[in-house]
This record gives structure tokens, C-alpha cells and sequence, in this order.
């Protein structure tokens, strides 16, 4: 009841603050779709949770290998066209209706995605066993342009507050930069076992989760 009611709390607080009122919905959907996960995350087993400590390894050595590249918070000004940039990339959710990038954003374009499609029931649940709560989830005010926490050089979260698809993303223009530092590699391989370590713990938690049903 209580965590409810600061949920509702920090929602009134967003839409007083956001000039976009779609802004402070869908951050009001995060929210309420976290403490789903939250709850849910209460039944996982010791195995779920093995999992998800090690992804949260896996997103440190993440964030240390990018080292806050300079491409992410300059690539929307060579960015024309979503194709241009997505094409040929799997994942493609960040092609999904995006919005075109207002006067002053220069980086995040592939924060222009749908934020339910970035933040899945899925992201959360992982989000949830990581320790993430509705307060971790704000924005700065500004115009809505894609994810609702797409600030104007990038994303306004917490790097350990981000789904982990935003983390093994690297788009053509972070891979050049990786490639000149020496870096490409590495990042891919980390991106790699990310992409794997997720997908191994979401088939765990829909196992118990049948399991659970039939008994």
C-alpha cells in the first residue's frame, strides 16, 4: 500500500514536470509495470537469481569497456533517416515509429524507440531482481522524443537502471569508435553473453513459472 501510494506520488510529481503529458505516461507505465515485476520477482528461485547476478557482472564489464563512448551523444546529427542507421541491425525494435529528434538533441537516435518496447515485462523482471525501484525511474523536463527518458545527448537513466537490449545495442557508429580504440571486440563478445545470459533466465522464470502451475 505504501510503495503504491509513492508511486502515485512520484507520478503526479513527473506530469507536473514534463511539458509532454505522453511523457509522464509512459514513465507512470514503467513504474506500474516494475512493481508487477517486483512482485513477481518475490517467487524467483535461487537459479533465477544466480542469473541475474550475473548479468549484472556482465552490464559492469559493459559499461567499462564502452567507457562513455563520444558517438552516443553526437549521432543524431548524421542520422537522416531510421533506416540509415538500423537496417542492418537485429535489433529492431529501435526502428519502431521513431520520432524525429527535436532542435538540440544530437546524440541517443536509438533512444527514439517506443519505451514499452525497450522497457519489456521481460527488461523489468531483470530490472526487479537487480534492485530497481520506481524512484530510479525519472526524467529531466523536456520534449518527448522517442524513449521517455531520452535526454538530448542520450538516455537520462542510470547505466545499472537501463534494460539490458540498450546495453548490448551497438549501433555502426559505436562499433567505429570501439574498432579505433581497440574495443570493438570486446564489446561485442560482452554484448554477446548479454544477450544469451537474458534469454537464459527469462526461459528459467517461464520454466517455474509452468512448473508452478502444474503443481
Amino acid at each position: 500500500m505504501i510503495e503504491r501510494a509513492l508511486r502515485g506520488l512520484l507520478d503526479l510529481l513527473e506530469r507536473a514536470r514534463q511539458p509532454e503529458r505522453s511523457r509522464a505516461d509512459e514513465i507512470a507505465d514503467v513504474r506500474r509495470r516494475l512493481a508487477a515485476q517486483q512482485r513477481a520477482a518475490r517467487r524467483a528461485s535461487d537459479d533465477e537469481r544466480q542469473r541475474a547476478r550475473a548479468l549484472e557482472t556482465l552490464r559492469q564489464q559493459m559499461i567499462e569497456t564502452l567507457a562513455e563512448p563520444a558517438s552516443c551523444a553526437s549521432c543524431e546529427r548524421s542520422c537522416h533517416t531510421p533506416s540509415a542507421r538500423v537496417g542492418t541491425e537485429r535489433e529492431t525494435v529501435f526502428a519502431a515509429e521513431r520520432r524525429r529528434a527535436p532542435a538540440g538533441f544530437d546524440g541517443g537516435a536509438c533512444c527514439a524507440a517506443k519505451t514499452a518496447g525497450v522497457f519489456s515485462d521481460d527488461e523489468l523482471y531483470v530490472l526487479a531482481l537487480a534492485g530497481a525501484t520506481a524512484a530510479d525511474y525519472s526524467a529531466p523536463p523536456g520534449p518527448h522524443a522517442g524513449c521517455a527518458f531520452r535526454d538530448a545527448r542520450g538516455c537520462s537513466l542510470a547505466v545499472q537502471r537501463r534494460p539490458t537490449l540498450c546495453l548490448r545495442y551497438l549501433c555502426n557508429e559505436l562499433q567505429s569508435e570501439l574498432q579505433a580504440s581497440g574495443r570493438r571486440h570486446a564489446a561485442r563478445s560482452v554484448a554477446h553473453d548479454l544477450r544469451l545470459g537474458f534469454e537464459a533466465l527469462v526461459a528459467e522464470r517461464r520454466e517455474r513459472e509452468i512448473d508452478d502451475l502444474l503443481q
